[in-house]
């Protein structure tokens, strides 16, 4: 198999898959020099090489570049005792380790702690513009520290409108409850301000009842109490006002669907679309009101759509109905239901006094009469 220089090991003459492997091989096997990449025959050779080659060490007991004719000028990282071939090696490794290297971007500096680093964005003109002290962070422009202080005004008490800063949230509110600019603006039940009185109002209407908010005449009331004398006393609002279950609506038909959805605590008479605190009143409404006297059925305590279904009612429940088939009358009792037959002029011709029936017809009353 033919192998190429690069994939071939000269000490043990054999040859490798590609340089990778080769160089792994070299670690491993042989004494070599890793600023070098080469491999010597033997660990003398090696360090005969270095002691002509790298002949510096620092404190720390590193390798360090000489200056001479033909030195290596690679790159050295005193806190964690690495080389780099190139700046650029070195910069990915300062990055790539914050635990060890405290950079400022801006500066291109590496501080030996965090605090060193701290208080050097804390004290540099340069990072007036950018470092944001109560969050401890320095962003890479003043755009960029602008957009954060925007997104967090709240913890940072910024103005958005006035884009002004201030030291703490009470210097803020009242900065916004005095200015002419900010005082309608600000809620001060939710502590919040907002950029426009469109804003607010939506504000309001989400939250109308912690706000005590009657939204179609977009006032806000001190109390629950002070809002339902409100819509109490305004003759607009009575009609949309539920003062059993305290709930205001848009119009009566989401009043009247609200009603027929709690049947427990609205008696309501459907054809008058009117709403009765007890039960005892609707049956009272029922029983007086002319509208209702063909579709009220007073044994059952019912109402009917129309007369006819309440006919039907009666027919198909004849043991709680005493019901007078020839004038369709329906009578609260046999007793007078019975008397209706005696004095009822229509009934004298087909009533029996023996058996106190009416009969279909006259004839059925004479074979009635023959068979007694």
């Amino acid at each position: 198999m033919l192998f190429y220089s690069d994939q071939y090991c000269n000490h043990c003459e054999q040859g490798f898959a590609n340089r990778d492997v080769l160089l792994n091989h070299l670690k491993k096997k042989h004494a070599y020099c890793r600023p070098c990449k080469r491999a010597f025959v033997d660990e003398e050779a090696r360090k005969q090489h270095s002691k002509s080659i790298h002949p510096q060490k620092d404190e720390l007991g590193i390798t360090r570049p000489s200056q001479g004719t033909g030195a290596h000028k690679d790159i050295l990282c005193q806190r964690c005792k690495l080389e780099f071939e190139s700046k650029a090696a070195f910069k990915f490794h300062q990055r790539s380790t914050p635990d060890r290297h405290f950079l400022c971007t801006s500066c291109d500096l590496d501080f030996a702690t965090f605090a060193k680093r701290l208080e050097h964005w804390k004290t540099s003109a340069v990072h007036k513009q950018t470092y944001c002290t109560i969050c401890s962070i320095n962003f890479t422009n003043p755009s960029a520290y602008a957009t954060h202080l925007r997104n967090n005004a709240y913890e940072h008490h910024l103005c958005v409108s006035c884009d002004l800063m201030f030291a703490d949230h009470p210097d803020l509110v009242q900065h916004w409850t005095t200015d002419e600019k900010h005082k309608d603006l600000y809620c001060e039940r939710c502590d919040r301000h907002f950029i426009d009185s469109k804003a607010k109002k939506t504000h309001q209407i989400d939250e109308s009842v912690k706000h005590h908010f009657c939204v179609p005449c977009s006032i806000e009331h001190k109390s629950r109490a002070e809002l339902v004398v409100h819509w109490t006393s305004s003759t607009e609002h009575e009609t949309l006002y539920d003062p059993r279950c305290d709930i205001h609506f848009e119009n009566l038909t989401a009043k009247w669907i609200h009603q027929k959805a709690t049947p427990e605590k609205h008696k309501l008479c459907h054809p008058c679309r009117l709403d009765f605190p007890k039960q005892k009143a609707l049956t009272r409404h029922w029983k007086t009101e002319e509208v209702h006297k063909e579709t009220y059925d007073r044994n059952c305590n019912q109402l009917f759509d129309s007369a006819i279904a309440m006919q039907k009612h009666v027919k198909e429940t004849p043991d709680k109905h005493n019901l007078c088939e020839k004038c369709q009358v329906d009578f609260s009792s046999i007793e007078l239901l019975k008397a209706h037959w005696k004095t009822t002029p229509v009934h004298f011709d087909t009533y029996c006094q023996d058996c106190h029936q009416d009969m279909p017809s006259p004839r059925d009353l004479e074979k009635v009469r023959l068979r007694a």
